[in-house]
């Protein structure tokens, strides 16, 4: 008995000691900076010339650590005591979060040095910074790993399900719950309403007019048309531009264009938080715990771009709650496929919000093409009753845009989105190495982008720059021949070869932002776009002043030490493959299915032409939290069922 205590005794011993190493390495990561100290600022500093590079290199330790604080003491006491625990719940190593934590490592090192340098320079620049980065990269594995091991254990402790007793409450599974859940996120939402009266919209609102209408517009501009006198296109999805249309046209038959506004904000916002209830619903039908119901309806209803979100005219709104209300569908599909399929109502309708999704968002066929394909793959014992709901909707979208759109003379969208990728690195390789380029490559460049002013115009956080020099001319209908194409991305794979590194990066550049959660970017929309005023809608300028401090508050909000990564467009997308680990981790790799949409969502993303968009990740932002609690409640139910 003496042995055994002595064994245990010993062994406790010796998670603290491992704990507290760990945890002073995972300190270090965390006050470290990892920008470049010159040569000359350490010699200065350390006040003589003749030190050696080894000790060179650790005053530049000592100049980029700010751990001389108390704080940084208690970090490391917390930072111990939350490793002993994690050793204690999670004996064994777990591969899936080994895995996921090197990668959080790499967003977080890569991700400091491409905000700060839009490079990797603070990695690869020099033997010192190497050194610091691979300090901070371990220290950084170090900690994601317990965190993501902390949450696993989570996963599994927390009380995800217990049935509510009073089925007739407000806050269950009933009809009554929908409506009263969906009135308090509305209230929730009403005093930035009645801030960005009559609404708020985005400058592709009215690029959507304006093409319809013939107006010199971006849509135009970048789209040769079938025949001129027919402006109507697919750059924006003709849906969204008729709905544009439609409400205008209301308003003013009604009297005024904001009166249309006012209807398109307010129905949007009602379907919307009818939408997240029916979300929320969902939960209690699974018998999820109502403490977690009401954390998600908080979420929705306070954390401040939702309501910004919501009363904008944006493409993106409207789209990512109809993804949101898919996903659904998929996690039901996912946990009980034979249930699913029994039910023709299930296939209807989720073959119905297929087809919405694509007319709403033009990459939504993509993302649902995928997710299809796979699903169909992973339930092929139910092919024959999936087939129909899960392609005839895809088939039916490529119909219209493909037959019935070019008969109407309804012009496709443009081909320049595709070349976000190609069209960076090539712009970014000319502004480091353009006296390097043959007169034939420039000139093969030059019949597709305008090669004078792609050093000029790269930004590497943005392509539209770079893609606004494209060679097209709508009136003229002319625009690079297939050939010309396909000489670019000759001279474009040329180029890749000789310099892999600068297209690396002029990639990692544009999207790190997904992957890093420190990053920033604009989050809401504050105004009526200024093009809005030939349609009659501008701002009201007596409440500028409460409509800037109502949308403001998303700043304030993301400021928040802890609540402000809510508003992280990475922290949802670690979330995200949070999920994915946790699943590995408990053997719920069917489960992982749920995820397709949102992953393909996120391919999508990485093709498009900006760094931190909001819109952009909007349905991931919206699904993860469901995709938490769903993962939660699939290990509490295994977990139960073993106790049992």
């Amino acid at each position: 008995m003496q042995n055994s205590y002595f064994r245990e005794h010993m062994c406790s011993k010796k998670q603290w000691v491992l704990s507290a190493v760990l945890a002073f390495i995972a300190n270090i990561a965390i006050h470290l900076s990892l920008n470049k100290v010159s040569t000359a600022k350490i010699i200065k500093d350390m006040k003589f010339e003749n030190a050696g590079a080894f000790y060179r290199l650790l005053w530049d330790f000592k100049m980029s650590m700010h751990g001389y604080t108390l704080e940084a003491v208690i970090l490391f006491v917390a930072l111990t005591v939350f490793f002993y625990i994690v050793l204690n719940f999670e004996r064994k190593k777990s591969i899936s979060a080994i895995i996921l934590a090197a990668l959080f490592a790499f967003f977080q090192v890569f991700g400091f040095s491409f905000k700060k340098t839009a490079s990797w320079d603070l990695i690869f620049g020099g033997a010192r910074v190497f050194a610091k980065a691979s300090v901070a990269f371990i220290g950084y594995a170090i900690l994601f790993y317990f965190a993501i091991c902390g949450a696993f254990v989570l996963f599994r402790k927390i009380k995800w399900i217990k049935e509510d007793t009073n089925v007739q409450s407000w806050f269950s599974d009933n009809r009554k719950s929908l409506f009263i859940v969906a009135l308090i996120i509305l209230l929730m939402w009403l005093p930035y309403f009645i801030a960005q009266f009559p609404g708020l919209t985005s400058y592709d609102f009215f690029d959507m007019l304006d093409t319809f209408y013939g107006k010199n517009t971006n849509s135009l501009r970048i789209v040769v048309p079938i025949d001129p006198k027919v402006t109507l296109n697919n750059n924006n999805p003709v849906c969204q531009t008729l709905l544009a249309v439609g409400v205008v046209k209301l308003g003013n038959m009604l009297g005024s264009p904001y009166i249309g506004l006012v209807i398109f904000v307010t129905v949007q916002a009602v379907i919307f938080a009818l939408i997240l209830s029916h979300s929320i619903r969902f939960l209690a039908r699974k018998g999820i715990a109502k403490w977690v119901r009401i954390v998600i309806l908080l979420m929705y209803g306070l954390i401040p771009i939702h309501a910004n979100f919501a009363g904008s005219t944006l493409k993106d709104t409207n789209f990512a709650f109809m993804m949101l209300l898919y996903t659904l569908m998929v996690i039901d599909l996912v946990l009980d496929p034979e249930k699913y399929v029994s039910n023709k109502k299930n296939l209807i309708k989720i073959a119905v919000v297929m087809f919405i999704i694509m007319i709403l968002r033009n990459n939504g066929m993509h993302v649902l093409a995928i997710t299809s394909v796979i699903l169909l793959i992973a339930f092929r014992k139910y092919f024959k009753r999936l087939v129909i709901p899960l392609i005839v909707p895809i088939v039916v979208f490529l119909m219209i845009t493909n037959i019935l759109y070019p008969a109407l003379k309804i012009s496709p969208g443009s081909e320049i989105e595709m070349y976000s990728i190609p069209f960076q690195q090539v712009a970014r390789t000319v502004k480091e190495h353009g006296d390097e380029f043959t007169e034939k490559d420039k000139q093969i460049i030059d019949k597709v982008i305008k090669y004078d002013v792609l050093a000029e115009r790269y930004n590497p956080e943005l392509s539209d720059p770079v893609k606004s020099t494209y060679r097209i001319n709508p009136k003229l209908r002319q625009k690079p021949s297939k050939k010309d194409l396909k000489d670019y991305l000759g001279v474009w794979f040329k180029y890749l070869k000789k310099y892999p590194d600068v297209y690396t990066q002029a990639t990692m550049s544009n999207y790190y932002g997904y992957f890093y959660p420190q990053a920033q970017n604009w989050l809401v929309y504050y105004e009526i776009a200024k093009t809005g005023e030939p349609y009659g809608l501008k701002n009201i300028e007596k409440t500028e002043t409460i409509r800037r401090e109502a949308t403001s508050i998303a700043y304030i909000f993301r400021e928040i030490p802890g609540l402000g990564m809510l508003e992280s467009l990475g922290f949802y997308i670690w979330g995200l493959f949070l999920v994915i680990a946790a699943l590995f981790r408990y053997r719920k790799k069917k489960m992982i299915l749920m995820t397709i949409p949102m992953l393909a969502v996120l391919l999508t993303i990485i093709a498009g032409p900006a760094n931190t968009m909001v819109r952009y990740v909007y349905p991931i932002i919206l699904t993860v939290p469901i995709f938490i609690v769903i993962t939660g409640y699939a290990i509490n139910k295994d977990e139960s069922a073993k106790e049992e």
